[in-house]
């Protein structure tokens, strides 16, 4: 009776062994039928909204998910897509100077693909262009501060392509000075944020037609008057004449026509110094100034001295 109890028992462990075998085969191979492949092509862009992650579509799916994870960090899901056609997804809440990985699954009911390869990147926020002015030696571009940016890169279009003009360190000042400019001209700007391989997204912006400033020649001694002299700027239509003293800002004195290249200031005063400034204007766009200026002392011409001899009794 006993031996055929455990044979009974074992007969039943085997069948039940069998059973689980099979229940597990039909499940994985219903599972393996089921889940859809894993995305592929996914990529990385820093928009100036955010983070945007793309991948290739697929179809027979119901949608996709989206997971990221920041440094030391758990994966945290993003968001869902109900939609097998779109493949686009901006992530408006990455924060500039941070490290994410980003990785996408497909779906189709229960069924939920593993994720793809995630993929890195360093969010940078745009740069603003906040000025882009005229000045003594050239047009000179300033932008924001970017969080977690190593440098800037400075382009410049020509034609429809951008050329580098300079790579501007992230400690030094957020502007740069184009000098390789000619008045009449408008030029086209583009500032890109940099860390390593990561890189901003950006905008254009185009200056006011450029106008250089004039050099400045001589300040001469005339009579009750020092003259000013300066250098032609191509171009222009006006030149606008400025002084100021060590205890004065600069103050317009006058304002010539272009065949104009020099103006005696008669409101000087005997043993006075004065510092000088040219502007050029070409409609109402003007240069940049050379704030050191010009130095000028006017001293008055001695008077012409009568001498004549007196009969003093010797």
């Amino acid at each position: 009776m006993k031996k055929k109890l455990k044979v009974c028992l074992r007969i039943f462990s085997l069948v039940l062994l069998l059973c689980v075998v099979l229940i597990t085969t039909v499940i994985a191979g219903d599972y393996r039928r089921n889940t859809p492949p894993s995305p592929v092509g996914v990529k990385l862009v820093n928009n100036a909204k955010g983070v945007i992650v793309t991948w290739d579509k697929q179809s027979d799916i119901d949608g996709y998910r989206i997971y990221r994870r920041e440094a030391d960090k758990r994966t945290v899901e993003l968001a869902e897509i109900k939609s097998a056609t779109k493949n686009t997804y901006i992530d408006k809440t990455a924060e500039s100077g941070l490290k994410y990985s980003y990785s996408v699954s497909a779906y189709s009911g229960k069924y939920e693909s593993k994720t793809a390869e995630p993929k890195v990147v360093v969010h940078l926020s745009m740069p603003q262009i906040h000025s882009i002015r005229n000045g003594y030696d050239g047009v000179t571009v300033g932008w924001s501060e970017v969080k977690g940016a190593k440098a800037y890169n400075v382009y410049r279009m020509d034609g429809t392509k951008p050329v580098l003009l300079a790579t501007v360190k992230a400690d030094a000042p957020c502007e740069y000075t184009d000098k390789d400019t000619l008045t009449g001209k408008k030029y086209t700007y583009t500032v890109i944020a940099v860390d390593g391989r990561f890189k901003s997204a950006y905008q254009y912006k185009t200056s006011e037609k450029f106008v250089a400033a004039p050099q400045l020649k001589s300040t001469v001694n005339g009579n009750g008057y020092i003259t000013v002299s300066w250098g032609p700027v191509f171009n222009s239509d006006t030149y606008r004449v400025y002084r100021k003293t060590a205890k004065t800002d600069w103050k317009l004195l006058t304002t010539v026509k272009a065949d104009v290249l020099s103006v005696n200031d008669k409101s000087v005063k005997n043993g006075a110094s004065y510092t000088y400034t040219v502007e050029a204007a070409k409609g109402v766009t003007v240069s940049g100034k050379n704030e050191k200026g010009i130095a000028g002392k006017y001293v008055s011409t001695p008077q012409n001295i009568s001498l004549s001899n007196h009969n003093d009794g010797m």
